[in-house]
Order: structure tokens, then C-alpha cells, then sequence
């Protein structure tokens, strides 16, 4: 309050009251006894009405300037104008809040007459004349802190009055938008065609969206208070919901696929999310269940796996049939010289026969010391006509050659076999360096006019868990990829054959198989593409596009291993097989037993 300068306004028709007032309240009103020094005593603006009319037009220019006084002397009796009483009414009307000392002499109006008109309040003080300076400046410096502080707690009052609108304005729009927040929310939830329901830990269903009755079958009130697992889940369907539970103890549940019973009795598959709501108390109130129905997906997908089989299947049968004639040939040599050999052994059976039964005569002569010179000639005549020494030659090669025929047509059967083997749901341990070997024997007519077969294998390779048959489709693919890429740099009658080089052994842990080729490569431009499925580069007719886009699926896919390839423009082509060598439980004891 020290130094703070307090307007106060003295309305009276007497100049002498007023030239007594702004000496009273001057710092150096009193003399050297009562004198106080400004930073002890606050200062005062004094202005000076002489009839109550010209006091409120006063009171109002302060209000109007915002420099509002903090106390009025106002006379009780004045000559002109409005009295004491009539001049405070029409201030407080305008400035409630304005302290007032009233000033008389007179007694002719009492307290109780006063408080009968104002009511009892703590803004009205009266001030006997005549004045003491003493009494002048206490009851002005306390009504100076008592504004003061009435000023203060107004503005906080204002401050806090103004604080709680914005607040309360903030609260409002908060409301609104959680309103409209909720509104939305109820539209996403009412509107999705996921499934959306609330369940209780006792199994009751506290809500549902419109889509779990449109894939149900079951309404509202047929739902909701029912026991949700018991209903959806009837029978031996509700071992699913014990081990839900059980699952569920382990966290929420992500993509969780449960097959409930629609109110027909129709089955549907559902992907389950789910998630808890907690009560106050911190217990489970309910499990939030969150679903899509992949029905017609799973559906899907069987659809699709069983045409993945069946195109594999077609592409290995055309892949068979395109081998057929050169098998054919592969055949046709062997047992086209077997069969000279057998018409060989039976001409010379035939003269061998004769001999035989010449040996027989001049026997049955000796015997009996018949053995005329007519039947030694005969004998001697038989034997030049055999020529005996060139069936002794001739015949042991007959029989050798024809043996290595049906080793070679032996072969070329187990190969077959073996490159034939059908696809079996489950892996089996594998010799893949035998079964390279067979497709290899079987694909000969696709590479053996162009390329050199190099076989790199390792002899210590153990038996990997494969699919056996998908596995030979696989190398076969590769071969006949490499050996067309071989043919397309070479040309059709190369003085020089290209290289196919194909290599097995361990890498990190897995199984590892190179088939490389010196052939023209993969442009650039197109090896993100090589694997997709119908894509190729050969002329129409000559390739599906389906060869390398099978092959990976059945290596990463099937196997779980990994398809890679390295290439070089106009040096030729690696690709890299991975296959994983650890034994799947379902075939641990098989590997046990089995040799």
C-alpha cells in the first residue's frame, strides 16, 4: 500500500470543508508531530464536489476512465440539490462498491434511520464535525486498505470467475467432442462388418454389433444375458472355448481362429482379437471381442492350395511329356543293340545247333568203331560252316554288350522312378545327390546336345527332409533353364559344348545345391521379375513362365529354405538352393529306423 496514490472524493457546499480535507490528508498535514513520510503513509488524490449532482457525474467519469475512487466524504445537509442520503443512493446505484464516510453535525437523522434506508452494511462510516486530523487520517488509511483489498479480492474473484468460463467453455467443447467422438465410434462399430461383442468372464454377453447378427443369425435379445460360449459353441465345438481360456491367460489374443455354429447350424470360421476391460477395482469386468469371418478365405485358400498342386502336378507332367521322347531315345539305343545281339546269339545258336548235333554222330560212330572218313568230312564240313572261332569271339560280346544295354535301360527305369516318386503331404529324409543324379539321367536329351553335365557332390551330405518329388521338379526346372540359356549362346550346332555344373554340400548349417550354367544370363531389367508367376522371356509356345515360380514356392514355400541367384550378362548363371537340414518331429522315427 506504501506509495500507492488512492483518488477520494469530498462532496460538500462549503469550499472551507474542502480546502480542510486536502490539508488533513496531505503527508505534511499536522506538523512536525503528526508528520509522516511518504513511503509510511499513502497518498491521496482529493476532488471536489459542491452539490451531490456533480458528485455522481464525478463517480461516473471515474468509472468511465477506469480510475475508480476509493472513498466520498459526502455532507448530510447541502443548501442545493440532493441531500447527504438521495446523493449516496444515486452513487451506489452506480459504484457499489465506493467507500462513504458521511459528515455531519446534526443529529436529526439517527443511525437506525439510515440503516432503515441503506440496510446494514460495512461501506457507510459517519465522521462527526467538527473534524479531528488524527481521526480524518486513520479512518482514510484504513478505508484505503480496506478498498484495497476489496479491489484485490474483486480481481480475483474476476480472475477466478473468468478462469472457471474458460474452463468451463473448455469443458463444454471437450464434452462436445467426446460427444461426437462417441458418435462416430458408435457409427464405426454399428456400421463395420466386423464382428464386435462384449463378454463377460462368466460367459454372459453384455453387447453386440448389428454384423454379429447378420453373421449368426441370432437377434439382439437372443444374445445379449446369454452365455455367448455355450451358445455359439455347442457340443464337443466348445473344447475351442477351453483352450481360449487357457490361451487367453497368456494375453490378449491376436488372429485367433475359432469355428463357431450359426443359429441354422451352419459352421463359420471366425479370426478372433480380443482384449479385457478393467473395472474401477482393477479386476476383469469383460473380454472386448473384436472378429472377421474367414469362411469363404479359408475356403479360398484350400481352393488355392489344392490348384498349387494341381498346377505343379501339370507342369510336372508336362515336363514329363516334353522328356518322353528324348527318354524314348535314351531307351531305344540300348535295346536296339540288345536286340541285334539276341538275333546274333540266336543265328548262331542255329549254327551251333547243327555242329552240336554233328558231334553227336561221329560220338555215337566212335563208340562203336564205326567212324567212316564220309562222317570225320561231314563233321570237318559242320565246323567250317559254324566258324567255330568267330562264335567264340563274337558271342561273349554279344552277351557283354547286351548286358550293359539293360544296365543302361535299368538305369534310366530306377531314374524315372526315382525323378517320378509322387508328392507325399509329409517330408521324408533324402539322398539328394541320388536324387540329382536321377533328373539328371532323365532330362539327358534336354542337355547332353549343348552342355557337359560337371558333378560336384558332397559324398558326406546327410539325408535332408523334402518333399522328394517336388524336389526333383525343382532340379529338372533348373536344368532345362540352364541348358536352354546354354543353347541360346552356343547356338544349334555349337563346335564347343557349354558347362552345367552342379554342386551339393553344407553351408551354414543347411544344405546347400548350385546349378550353374555358362549360358547368356539374366538381364538386369528383368531379374526382379523371374520368379513371378507366367513370366518368361522364351517365344510363345516355348515356356509357361511357371518353371522358377513353382521351383520357389516348393524351396521356400514347401521347404522353408531359400531360392537365390547369382548372374553375370554373356558368362551365364548360378542358381542357389538352401534347404534346412534339421528333422521335423514327424519323421524322427522313420530316420531312426531306416538305414
Amino acid at each position: 500500500m506504501k506509495g500507492r496514490v488512492y483518488r477520494i472524493l469530498v462532496i460538500d457546499d462549503e469550499a472551507a470543508v474542502h480546502e480542510a480535507f486536502q490539508l488533513m490528508l496531505s503527508p505534511d498535514a499536522g506538523g512536525a508531530n503528526v508528520k509522516l513520510r511518504d513511503q509510511d503513509f499513502p497518498l491521496f488524490e482529493i476532488d471536489s464536489a459542491f452539490e451531490g449532482g456533480q458528485g455522481l457525474v464525478f463517480v461516473k467519469k471515474a468509472l468511465a476512465e477506469k480510475r475508480p475512487y476509493a472513498m466520498a466524504f459526502v455532507d448530510l445537509r447541502m443548501k442545493s440539490g440532493w441531500n447527504g442520503l438521495e446523493t449516496i443512493g444515486h452513487i451506489w446505484k452506480e459504484c457499489s462498491d465506493l467507500q462513504i464516510i458521511i459528515c455531519t453535525g446534526h443529529t436529526d437523522y439517527s443511525w437506525h434511520r439510515i440503516i432503515e434506508q441503506f440496510g446494514h452494511t460495512d461501506r457507510l462510516l459517519i465522521l462527526k464535525k467538527p473534524f479531528d486530523i488524527t481521526e480524518i487520517r486513520q479512518m482514510a488509511y484504513a478505508l484505503a486498505e480496506k478498498w484495497n483489498l476489496a479491489a484485490q479480492a474483486q480481481n480475483q474473484v474476476e480472475q477466478l470467475q473468468k478462469l472457471v468460463a474458460q474452463r468451463t467453455a473448455k469443458l463444454e467443447e471437450t464434452n462436445l467432442s467426446l460427444r461426437a467422438e462417441r458418435d462416430y465410434i458408435d457409427q464405426i462399430i454399428q456400421g463395420t462388418p466386423a464382428l464386435i461383442a462384449g463378454v463377460k468372464s462368466d460367459g454372459s454377453t453384455t453387447f453386440i454389433n448389428p454384423a454379429i447378427s447378420r453373421h449368426t443369425g441370432y437377434s439382439p435379445s437372443e444374445l445379449i444375458g446369454k452365455n455367448w460360449w455355450r451358445l455359439l459353441y455347442p457340443g464337443e465345438q466348445f473344447k475351442q472355448v477351453e483352450q481360449l481360456f487357457r490361451d487367453f491367460e497368456k494375453g490378449p489374443l491376436r488372429d485367433y481362429e475359432m469355428t463357431l455354429t450359426t443359429k441354422t447350424g451352419e459352421k463359420r470360421v471366425v479370426s478372433w482379437n480380443s482384449i479385457s476391460r478393467h473395472n474401477e477395482a482393477g479386476a476383469d469386468a469383460e473380454m472386448i471381442c473384436f472378429g472377421n469371418d474367414i469362411t469363404e478365405r479359408k475356403k479360398a485358400e484350400t481352393e488355392r492350395r489344392l490348384m498349387e498342386i494341381q498346377l505343379r502336378q501339370a507342369q510336372k507332367l508336362e515336363s514329363i511329356g516334353r522328356l518322353a521322347a528324348g527318354i524314348a531315345h535314351e531307351i531305344s539305343t540300348p535295346t536296339q543293340y540288345i536286340g541285334d545281339n539276341l538275333q546274333f546269339l540266336q543265328t548262331s545258336f542255329a549254327d551251333l545247333k547243327i555242329l552240336l548235333e554233328q558231334y553227336e554222330k561221329l560220338f555215337a560212330a566212335m563208340k562203336i568203331n564205326a567212324a567212316t572218313r564220309e562222317i570225320i568230312a561231314e563233321t570237318e564240313q559242320a565246323i567250317s560252316s559254324a566258324d567255330v572261332e568267330f562264335l567264340a569271339q563274337g558271342i561273349p560280346k554279344a552277351i557283354q554288350q547286351s548286358l550293359e544295354g539293360l544296365n543302361n535301360v535299368a538305369r534310366i527305369v530306377r531314374a524315372m522312378n526315382v525323378f517320378s516318386h509322387p508328392n507325399n503331404t509329409e517330408k521324408t529324409l533324402t539322398d539328394l545327390n541320388k536324387a540329382i543324379d536321377a533328373t539328371l539321367t532323365v532330362a539327358r536329351n534336354e542337355w547332353k546336345h549343348v552342355a557337359e553335365i560337371v558333378k560336384d557332390f558332397d559324398e558326406t551330405l546327410p539325408r535332408v527332409p523334402c518333399l522328394s518329388g517336388s524336389f526333383n521338379q525343382v532340379i529338372l526346372n533348373l536344368v532345362i533353364n540352364a541348358a536352354h540359356a546354354i543353347a541360346e549362346k552356343i547356338g544349334a550346332n555349337p563346335a564347343v559344348k557349354g558347362t552345367i555344373t552342379i554342386s551339393t554340400g553344407l553351408s551354414g548349417g543347411v544344405a546347400e545345391i548350385r546349378v550353374r550354367d555358362t549360358g547368356t544370363g539374366i538381364p538386369e531389367a528383368i531379374r526382379d521379375k523371374i520368379f513371378d508367376p507366367f513370366f518368361t522371356t522364351k517365344p510363345l509356345g516355348k515356356g509357361t513362365g511357371q518353371g522358377l515360380a513353382i521351383a520357389h514356392g516348393v524351396v521356400v514355400d514347401q521347404h522353408g529354405g531359400s531360392l537365390s541367384f547369382e548372374t553375370e550378362v554373356g558368362r551365364g548363371t548360378v542358381f542357389i538352393i538352401r534347404l534346412p537340414i534339421q528333422i521335423p518331429s514327424e519323421i524322427k522315427q522313420t530316420a531312426k529306423t531306416t538305414p
